[in-house]
């Protein structure tokens, strides 16, 4: 690669890591908001959601109290 291919090639995967970042933090919010009611509604354990959502256990207990 040259010089001008390898900078455009770092400008396109930074965008993409923006817009990754962008959607991640939307999720992040929409797993956040339904943390409570996965804990209390649906009853799922810390390990279920663990699993199924790649967070740790520490940030699951600070979602499910709302934080």
């Amino acid at each position: 690669m040259n010089a001008r291919e390898v900078e455009t090639r770092v400008k396109t995967l930074g965008a993409q890591r923006k817009e990754l970042r962008a959607q991640l933090a939307s999720v992040d919010s929409e797993i956040r908001a339904l943390m409570p009611d996965a804990r209390s509604v649906a009853q799922m354990s810390q390990e279920a959601i663990r699993d199924a959502c790649a967070l740790s256990v520490p940030t699951i207990r600070l979602w499910t109290q709302g934080a």
